[in-house]
């Protein structure tokens, strides 16, 4: 995705109580590249147990990410 846009990545490791922290003056800007809500939710373990049922038992018909981004309208 990144390359469809043209744009680098990039990560940098903070602890928690500085993305907090840094959440809640970002929630200041209309664009916060971080909010308090993706900081709490990055906390909690989001990976499902092997007994949850998957993307065919829910009914939803996986796709190609290469044909979505593709899809995609460019900048």
């Amino acid at each position: 995705m990144v390359a469809h846009i043209g744009r680098r990545r990039l990560f940098i490791s903070i602890p928690f109580g500085l993305a907090h922290s840094l959440a809640r003056l970002f929630e200041f800007v209309s664009t916060a590249p971080l909010t308090v809500a993706q900081v709490n939710l990055l906390r909690g373990d989001n990976v499902p147990t092997p007994d949850v049922p998957g993307l065919g038992d829910l009914g939803v018909m996986p796709r190609n990410l290469k044909g979505t981004i593709a899809d995609l309208p460019t900048a």
